[in-house]
C-alpha cells in the first residue's frame, strides 16, 4: 500500500504481482482519474488445486477486491512483515522511534 499526495511518483514500493492459476484483487481510493488513486493494495489468492474453476473465478476476484480494499482501509505502515521486522531492528540499533528523523 502507498499513499500519494500531489507532485509524488510511484517508486520501487511496487512490484510486479503474479499468481499463477490465481487471482489478484486490486483496489484504489481515493480515485482522481481511470487507475490512479491515492491509496491502493494488491492482494494475491491461489488456489490449492492447480487452477480456480472458471464458475469460482468471478467469487474469488470479487474476495479479492475486498480484501485489498481491507488493506489500504487499515493502512499497514510496511509493505510485508519482513520490511517491518528489518525497520524495527534497524531503529532498535540507532536509538530511534517511529516518527523521528
Amino acid at each position: 500500500m502507498m499513499q500519494l499526495c500531489a507532485n509524488q511518483r510511484i517508486l520501487s514500493s511496487f512490484r510486479r504481482l503474479e499468481v499463477p492459476g490465481g487471482v489478484v484483487g486490486a483496489y484504489l481510493h481515493g480515485t482522481v482519474a481511470p487507475g490512479v488513486g491515492r491509496m491502493g493494495a494488491l492482494v494475491g489468492l491461489q488456489c490449492t488445486g492447480e487452477r480456480i474453476r472458471a464458475d469460482a473465478a468471478a467469487a474469488a476476484q470479487e474476495l479479492g477486491n475486498k480484501l485489498a480494499m481491507q488493506v489500504v482501509a487499515m493502512r499497514p505502515p510496511y509493505l510485508s512483515r519482513q520490511t517491518g521486522e528489518n525497520e524495527m531492528e534497524r531503529r532498535r540499533k540507532t536509538g530511534r522511534r517511529k516518527g523521528n528523523r
